[in-house]
């Protein structure tokens, strides 16, 4: 299970001090943009982000890669933003949502127009039926999958534990490429995610870290969980 912490922050200046402030003990971030629209809340607009990011990397920080997780409403828009600046950040993953695609266009559209630049992740709402998904898009066509296990666009909103039987709903479809959580992610619910049968590959702690008056020992704490598995 990798843990690859979601970064939700106002002004584009606290995403660099949340990566700095992580970068003792993780390499790899996503970086969750809202644009108040597809979630009741927002962040720093993406080009400000893009830019802060960008004067983040040099020789000695280009190990950083980043996931970006958009909950917006036009990510085509963004993910064009995000293009233009490949050449300065490592880009992993860019996730967008379910919801999202009803507006802009198929998933397959993105599949073909933006695999070149980065893995495009979908993301399912607690809302969002796994057997809905697959009677749209076939799942073998998702590289990845991303299930939200809170309400998305506040961090701290409730963990939502019906949302995790999606990762077994999933398995049992036949999707067998990686599986990510994100939205309440502590160290009891990642505790209640490795008692189940089906556990994700990936977990993306949020204001868990962010808030953490002792982030090392949270770290540790969540890798000891992890490892005991």
């Amino acid at each position: 299970m990798q843990i690859i912490p979601s970064i939700l922050e106002p002004r584009a200046q606290h995403y660099v001090d949340q990566i700095i402030r992580l970068t003792p003990y993780l390499s790899h971030f996503q970086i969750d943009i809202a644009d108040g629209i597809l979630v009741p809340n927002k962040t720093a607009p993406l080009q400000q982000i893009l830019l802060s990011l960008t004067n983040l990397q040099s020789p000695t920080t280009n190990r950083f890669s980043f996931d970006f997780h958009l909950m917006v409403s036009d990510p085509i828009s963004h993910i064009d933003y995000i293009k233009a600046l490949k050449s300065h950040i490592q880009l992993d993953t860019i996730f967008i949502h379910y919801q999202a695609l009803s507006s802009n266009a198929p998933f397959s559209y993105f599949i073909n127009k933006y695999s070149v630049l980065a893995q495009i992740g979908l993301v399912l709402n607690p809302e969002d039926e796994v057997n809905t998904i697959n009677s749209v898009i076939p799942l073998k066509t998702i590289p990845i999958i991303q299930i939200m296990t809170i309400h998305p666009g506040k961090q701290g909103n409730p963990f939502i534990i019906e949302s995790l039987n999606k990762i077994g709903q999933l398995r049992y479809l036949g999707y067998r490429t990686k599986i990510a959580v994100d939205g309440g992610v502590n160290l009891e619910t990642v505790q209640l995610m490795i008692s189940r049968k089906q556990i994700p590959d990936i977990i993306c702690p949020g204001s868990y870290f962010s808030k953490a008056e002792n982030l090392e020992k949270r770290i540790e704490e969540m890798n000891k969980v992890i490892l005991s598995y």
